[in-house]
Formats: C-alpha cells, structure tokens, sequence
C-alpha cells in the first residue's frame, strides 16, 4: 500500500512594517501541496487580546490565491482558514503569529486536511454495523466512478471490502482479483490501474474511508502499485442514509 500523503493547504505569509511605519500588515497566498492555488477561502484574521478576542477582518483568497491585511498595530494575532466539509459545514484550522517591528516574519505552515476532524455533535454515535457498511461502499463508489463509468471494467482488489456489496449495475463494471493476480498481470502487460477501499474509520457520526488508485507497471512484479493516488471521502447519515462527500486528493 502506498504512503498516505493527505492533501495540504499551505499558507505562505509575511507579517511586516514599512519603513519608517508603526502599523503593519499580514498577507500571504493559499495554496495545496502542490502548489496549485486555492481561491475563495475564507480568511479571518483576529486580534488576541487580554481581555479577549477582536476580529479585524474577514476576506475571501483573491483568484490568484493570495490575501492581505493592512494597516495594523503590532501585537498577537490568529489567521483563521475555513475549509468546506460536508453538508456546508466548515472546518476551522489556525495559525498565531505575532507581528512586531523587530522581527518581520516570513513563514508557512502546512496544515493537513484529515477527514471528520470534528466530531459533529454526536459523541456517542452508535459503532457502523456490516449493513452500514455496505451502503457507505456503495456511494464510495458512486462518488468515484459515475456518472462516467468507464467503458473497460474496472479492477477491484477486495483487501478491504466485500464486492458484493454494491448494486448490481455497480457490479457489472468491476472485474475483482488477488494481489498474486495482479502481480502475475504486470509481466503480460505495460501499465494497468486497479482500485482498493482503505478500513473505515468513525468519529461520533462521520465515517471516512479512502479510494486508493494503484498503478501496476510491468517488471515490478515484488511491489505491485508502484505509483497511484486516491480519493478521501467522509460520510454522514442524513434523512435515513449514508450521504459522502470527496473531502481531498492525495498522490503518492
């Protein structure tokens, strides 16, 4: 199995004071562990104080990934980044930084993404039963492969999970092997991509679970997947049933 690599949101910022200047400011850009640019996320900046908090601003990342805050007195502060989560909950990470005219700070801090961070309300949520199970494997899959199912079948590898469980139409696009099968496989052909489901696991009432995406390459017959990615999902039972969201992407 490959190295879980859970996506990041890197915040790059600078807290600063322009010569001669007695206020300044804090302003960095958003981005993902790969550099790509992360655009409307919701920013927060608040002042700590001793008699509490204030909240200075609040601005949305620019196009370009990048955020600004002007105009401040030197003291503590905390950058507040909201990530979307399911069902239009979002996820609060934060950073303190101190701005002084000192010491200028240039700085960033990954901060990664791990599906049901917070446990929604429901501590004492009762454990996943096989039936549950099966329906969140279901909509795992759905999530992943339709509307566009492939043409060519899909390779299943059953480490975790029990093919069985999903829909009949879901069924007929999947071909399911052993790990020997699929070794066997990469000394009869150049390159192929099989699939595997990672143990759930449960906080209060979310259920997360990864999609891994395995390449097979020809020659590495010891170590199959010597490439691949996947998919985080997170689950909720909303109105009776099991509702996922992609919650990140991660490559290894």
């Amino acid at each position: 199995m490959p190295n879980l690599k859970i996506l990041l949101i890197i915040l790059l910022f600078g807290a600063t004071f322009a010569a001669g200047q007695s206020k300044g400011s804090i302003s960095g850009s958003v981005t993902d562990g790969f550099g790509a640019i992360i655009s409307e996320v919701k920013i927060t900046l608040v002042r700590i104080e001793k008699g509490g908090e204030h909240v200075v601003g609040k601005i949305n990342s620019a196009v370009e990934g990048k955020f600004q805050f002007g105009n401040l007195k030197p003291g503590s502060y905390e950058v507040r980044v909201e990530w979307p989560g399911l069902q239009g909950v979002d996820m609060t990470f934060r950073k303190k930084i101190d701005l002084t005219r000192s010491k200028p700070v240039r700085d960033s801090v990954a901060i990664p993404l791990a599906a049901c961070t917070e446990a929604d309300g429901e501590e004492n949520a009762p454990a996943i039963t096989q039936s549950d199970r099966a329906e969140i494997v279901r909509e795992m899959f759905r999530l992943q492969f339709e509307p566009f199912l492939p043409a060519e079948k899909i390779v299943i590898v059953p480490w975790n999970m029990d093919v069985n469980w999903l829909t009949p139409d879901q069924r007929s696009h999947i071909h399911d092997m052993w790990r020997d099968q699929v070794q066997a496989l990469t000394g009869k052909q150049d390159y192929f991509t099989y699939y595997s489901i990672t143990p759930f696991e449960q906080r209060g009432g979310c259920v997360s679970g990864s999609m891994l995406e395995h390449s097979a390459v020809k020659g590495q017959t010891e170590d199959a997947n010597m490439s691949g990615g996947g998919t985080i999902y997170e689950f909720r039972k909303i109105d009776g049933r099991w509702v996922g969201q992609a919650f990140s992407r991660w490559i290894s």
